[in-house]
């Protein structure tokens, strides 16, 4: 099919979907919504080659599933779930091969068998008959846990070439962009029907003091673009398409009003800069942020904020004035209370942990102070406490969150590592260890301040930089045509002549 042809057509398709959704959310009709959106993903099961969509749209989806049995059942879950039925369907229709990627170690392992031990434990069960039952059973963080776990170990089946990997890059860079826009909107909008409608699928969503809406799944988005926006090797678009992105990327982070998604976005940025060995440009990015911080510091101590701060709630970030302005300092004392609760329960079991749950009739409220004492409870019983290191801690003990950060600090060094020896080497490859690294360096920052070690986010980029490391590079660009034929001539072997990469400096 030509491709202007084929262009027309799934233009027309988008076109049809974007009706039918405005009637269909016009009309309240959302069990409609559901059947239509089921449908789709059960024809794209069949239609789309490979499995780089499924993992992207797992990984960049930033909705819940609203299901029974489970409160915020993962998106990401049934994404995987969609995968190994079609590994399971295409691999009895054909002979099955023995060439997967290793993607976990032996510390990922223990981690995960560790987890398992503490489930057999204390073993938890969901809420039966409705996903917010009266008791705390914690079977929510167990559950994401075996969903990462799950997706560790089969990695290797679904993607095992370069191109794959490349391909499920390019999928989540298009993904995220198409959330980020999706999301964009709905905060421009401020409709409290539209909040209500992004709170069910799981969407954090408070307002500004603008009633600008504030969707903090938004910054990491933002974080993501940025980071491909800077790839150009594995993200292939035009160089205006590529500002744009950039663009979109920095006003998520913003919209999204988050502190650590500024710190995240900071890091990406560098983190990317770091990686190409340009001093000059590493010199200009930290030049950058250190000015924008100063920059926030001046306008968040003397700026007069009549009407409101709204957006300029990122600069509480250095500004206590702003902080105190945006209600943004009593989001630390909130943080504060749970993780020193947290640290006196590591204090009473710092080798094998509390593990979840265990609170029966806790969401029973007599006054607002009683919702307050119990809520902390709550938090930490569900791993909710906003520092995913103290989380894993407070759980599994403190070996357990120490494993965790071995392994994240060895990944990190290690795609730093690759990805600037493979620079000139094999650009390609260069950049895919380049952007697992800079997803890394900011998934670090935000779990610390937000992020459980459960989340899917987290273990795809580890699992998928295991599964990289494993690639060939391809041969080095040491010899140009004219030499390797002088060479030859000369009595060299054709063997042992390499010919240069296309598109690398001679």
């Amino acid at each position: 099919m030509p491709a202007q042809i084929k262009l027309y057509l799934v233009t027309a398709c988008f076109l049809v979907f974007a009706i039918f959704l405005g009637h269909a959310v016009a009309t309240e009709d959302y069990d409609t919504i559901a059947l239509v959106i089921a449908l789709i993903l059960f024809v794209l099961l069949l239609v789309v080659p490979g499995y780089g969509f499924f993992l992207a749209l797992g990984v960049a989806s930033p909705f819940i599933l609203p299901l029974p049995f489970v409160r915020s059942f993962p998106f990401f879950g049934l994404m995987l779930g969609v995968c190994l039925v079609k590994f399971v369907f295409t691999r009895s229709l054909q002979k099955f091969r023995e060439d997967r990627f290793r993607c976990f170690t032996i510390p990922m392992l223990i981690f995960f068998g560790w987890v398992f031990v503490r489930y057999l434990m204390n073993p938890v069960r969901p809420n039966l008959g409705s996903s917010y039952g009266a008791n705390v059973t914690g079977f929510r963080a167990f559950f994401n846990y075996g969903i990462c776990g799950l997706f560790v170990l089969t990695l290797g089946f679904f993607v095992q070439t370069k191109e794959q990997a490349v391909k499920l890059v390019k999928w989540i860079g298009v993904l995220t962009a198409f959330f980020t826009c999706l999301l964009m909107a709905a905060a421009i909008s401020g409709n409290l029907t539209v909040a209500q409608i992004m709170s069910t699928f799981g969407v954090f969503v408070s307002f500004f003091d603008t009633g600008f809406m504030r969707l903090v799944a938004l910054p990491l988005l933002g974080c993501t673009l940025v980071a491909l926006c800077f790839l150009p090797n594995i993200f292939h678009v035009h160089p205006t398409t590529r500002k744009l992105l950039l663009i979109l990327g920095v006003a998520a982070i913003f919209i999204g009003g988050s502190r650590a998604g500024i710190v995240g976005g900071f890091a990406t940025i560098f983190a990317c800069a770091l990686v190409r060995r340009r001093v000059v440009l590493v010199t200009t990015v930290v030049a950058l942020i250190v000015g924008c911080l100063i920059v926030f510091r001046i306008i968040g101590e003397h700026y007069n904020f009549r009407e409101g701060v709204g957006l300029l709630r990122v600069i509480s970030l250095v500004s206590e004035r702003a902080a105190d302005l945006t209600g943004a300092s009593d989001t630390y004392k909130w943080r504060q209370i749970r993780w020193e609760r947290a640290i006196m329960d590591i204090q009473q079991h710092p080798f094998i942990g509390s593990s979840y749950g265990g609170l029966d009739n806790a969401y029973t409220f007599a006054t607002r102070a009683d919702y307050a004492q119990q809520s902390v409870d709550i938090d930490l019983a569900a791993g909710s406490i906003h520092n995913g290191y103290l989380s894993g801690a407070r759980a599994f003990g403190v070996p357990f969150c120490l494993i965790f950060i071995y392994i994240l600090i060895s990944r990190i060094v290690t795609h730093g590592i690759q990805s600037a020896r493979l620079l000139r080497v094999d650009p390609i490859l260069g950049d895919l260890h380049a952007f697992v690294f800079a997803s890394l360096i900011c998934q670090a920052f935000y779990i610390s301040i937000g992020t459980d070690l459960n989340h899917p986010v987290i273990w795809s980029y580890l699992a998928f930089g295991l599964l990289i490391s494993q690639l060939k590079p391809a041969k080095s660009a040491a010899i140009l045509p004219e030499e390797a034929a002088v060479l030859t001539r000369s009595g060299a072997r054709p063997e042992m002549v390499e010919l240069p990469l296309p598109g690398l400096p001679r």
